[in-house]
């Protein structure tokens, strides 16, 4: 082999080893991409499962706050039937004696 002959291939198996590594540079920047766009993806899903959560959290206080007063009407209801059950067993025991 010549002199030439032996760069030309000297050049050439270079040069597969440079498209080589860009083929390979290549494929990895689209595998960042593919990572990115579902990292993208999950962000937008964590701001709309946040949204709901809110919501929910608010959801939550108002039935939270009805409970409230209705216990407080509750104890008030329980507190005047005691009260009138009382008054009737005085009432007849004040009768029968």
């Amino acid at each position: 082999m010549t002199d030439q002959q032996q760069q030309r291939d000297s050049l050439s198996t270079r040069l597969e080893r440079i498209e080589d590594k860009v083929d390979r540079l290549a494929e990895s920047l689209i595998t960042v991409a593919r990572v990115e766009e579902r990292i993208a993806t999950m962000l937008a899903n964590q701001v709309e499962t946040n949204k709901r959560l809110g919501r929910h959290s608010n959801r939550l206080d108002a039935v939270e706050t009805g409970l409230t007063k209705a216990q407080g009407v509750g104890r008030v209801a329980e507190r005047l039937f005691w009260l009138a059950a009382t008054a009737a067993v005085a009432v007849y025991m004040g009768a029968t004696a």
